[in-house]
């Protein structure tokens, strides 16, 4: 039973060898400058998400939903 399976296990690895991997282009400074600001902003978004579960402050709840609500309009821009 043993066999079956590393043996198939080569097979895979044998067919993975040879379909070549497919690459992306270089990303341009614009383009890897995009990509950490919306990484920032997604960052950014997940903690004023938590930050507003664990807020029992009503006008602090307040001021984390304008910040959130700030930073998906932010982030529904197209880049």
């Amino acid at each position: 039973m043993a066999r079956g399976f590393d043996s198939k296990s080569v097979e895979s690895q044998q067919a993975d060898k040879e379909t070549p991997p497919t690459r992306q282009p270089p990303m341009t400074d614009e383009q890897r400058d995009a990509l950490r600001k919306r990484e920032g902003l997604e960052s950014s978004l997940r903690g004023l998400a938590a930050e507003l579960a664990k807020s029992t402050s009503e006008r602090r709840r307040a001021d984390l939903a304008k910040s959130i609500a700030h930073i998906e309009a932010e982030l529904k821009k197209p880049d």
